[in-house]
């Protein structure tokens, strides 16, 4: 049946879903690989679990553009068998995105989150002028109130084209996995059992899609079972899940626990700065002391050019220390976080997702004296976070690279906004104490000569424990 909306029409299917098409996964490997170093392709471990991995990447039509580049440059390298669902047709950089809401009944669209799909496509038919203002239909934002309808879809639209895979992982377009952290997330486990692998947000009892979701081939039959027939009665089944809440995730989990057990989430990661989803994003990143040589985790809400320098820094180290290694946090840290560490650094803030309250502790303070006296109160405090008229957050046995802060809102333009900083002597004991020496711990010459370039000193060490100071640099201030 064809729907049309002042212009622009879609495909609405009358009981049942259409039969998804294959994708042509070696016209994919051609068009990564001209975007893709040889090098992505040259490690015998990532080639060996590329073939075994089918990779889905959900995105939405304002952003494809923007964010699909990379990982058609660089996940796909890796992850050969893979496919981009959106909620309309597209091609970029030669490569096809298919419309998923296409394989939704036709009864479907008469729930409100998916009439406000029919209002945003006649918005971009008609281009009005709504760039920066939300499309308001019934109350909702037509942006984003229909994207929980696509999960169910896409992983049925996956498993239609290739059943024949291990590991199917779920990623939204803003997340970014590489090859090593699969490998890590899924050593020592059988495909053909249920797996559900991924963490939690907050308070819930489901995986959260941005620090992305590992299904195994057994998941995935449990799902959508062996024929096109049983994967259209999941996407049906999905919608009346989808019609009672606003989150993809949530469905997911409810249609696997269904069809699964209830005990699916028994293998989720609830802690975000300790375990290997942590789906942050480069800035957030957090190494500590806890994970330090353990496999790098997942990452979330980067920009695009910053995934690019992840993988370009990821193929660097398979070259340098064998195509079978996995890159480690402490590695992250050499590369990321180490060059910024300073004992002060002005007109930069450490950011949290307030989902780890046992590593961080924010309250009011009224100076940056007081925010670094309380972080040096507390033994197991690395670095502190001060910010004007917001307040002190201080950050216990993690370690972060933070971003630059240009927040000067008119009215209030202070010398510096916000400041943050580390707890200097603290990180030199740690690399002393070998907390750092995975492979290469940091040596005393470099720390010294970056924290002489990068940080500037306290005005007065003395309220700071200036004698620790001393210690450290072997020098009288």
């Amino acid at each position: 049946m064809l729907v049309i909306v002042s212009g622009v029409y879609f495909l609405a299917h009358t009981g049942r879903v259409q039969a998804p098409s294959f994708i042509d996964t070696e016209k994919t490997q051609k068009y990564a690989a001209q975007f893709v170093s040889p090098k992505a392709f040259s490690s015998s471990e990532d080639s060996r679990l590329g073939n075994k991995a089918f990779v889905t990447i959900v995105t939405n039509t304002g952003d494809m553009e923007k964010r699909l580049s990379v990982h058609i440059a660089r996940t796909f390298g890796w992850f050969p068998n893979n496919a981009v669902y959106s909620d309309e047709d597209a091609v970029v950089l030669g490569y096809p995105v298919t419309n998923i809401m296409r394989y939704l009944p036709e009864e479907s669209f008469s729930l409100p989150g998916l009439k406000n799909f029919l209002v945003r496509h006649r918005a971009i038919s008609e281009q009005w002028s709504w760039e920066g203002v939300p499309i308001i239909v019934d109350g909702e934002n037509a942006n984003e109130s229909y994207n929980h309808f696509k999960i169910i879809p896409a992983l049925a639209h996956s498993w239609v084209t290739d059943k024949y895979r291990n590991w199917y992982v779920l990623l939204t377009d803003e997340t970014f996995i590489l090859p090593a952290t699969l490998a890590t997330i899924v050593e020592g486990k059988d495909p053909e059992e249920v797996h559900y692998l991924g963490r939690t947000h907050r308070d819930s009892e489901y995986a959260f899609g941005g620090a992305g979701i590992v299904l195994s081939r057994g998941a995935m039959k449990k799902l959508f079972g062996d024929t096109n027939l049983e994967a259209n009665n999941a996407i049906k089944e999905s919608v009346k899940v989808a019609a009672e809440t606003d989150n993809g995730d949530k469905v997911l989990y409810e249609m696997l626990k269904k069809a699964a057990g209830t005990t699916i989430g028994r293998e989720l990661q609830s802690n975000v700065y300790t375990g290997i989803f942590q789906g942050t994003s480069v800035n957030k990143f957090f190494s500590s002391f806890d994970h330090w040589c353990e496999t790098v985790g997942t990452f979330y809400k980067s920009d695009p050019l910053e995934y690019d320098m992840l993988a370009d820094w990821y193929n660097s180290l398979k070259s340098e220390k064998g195509s079978n290694y996995r890159p480690t946090y402490y590695d992250f840290y050499e590369r990321f976080t180490m060059p910024l560490v300073a004992i002060e650094r002005p007109d930069w803030i450490l950011e949290t997702d307030n989902e780890a309250d046992t590593h961080f502790i924010s309250f009011e303070e009224s100076s940056e004296k007081d925010c670094i006296n309380e972080c040096r109160s507390l033994t197991n405090c690395y670095q502190w976070s001060f910010t004007e008229n917001k307040g002190c957050t201080l950050f216990k046995n993690v370690l972060s690279r933070g971003k630059a802060y240009n927040d000067h809102w008119e009215g209030y333009q202070p010398e510096h906004a916000s400041i943050c900083g580390y707890m200097y002597d603290r990180i030199d004991i740690g690399r002393k104490e070998g907390k750092y020496s995975c492979d290469n711990p940091e040596s005393e010459e470099g720390t010294l000569v970056r924290q002489l370039s990068f940080g500037r000193f306290p005005l007065d060490l003395q309220d700071f424990d200036g004698s620790t100071y001393d210690n450290v640099f072997n020098m009288d201030m």
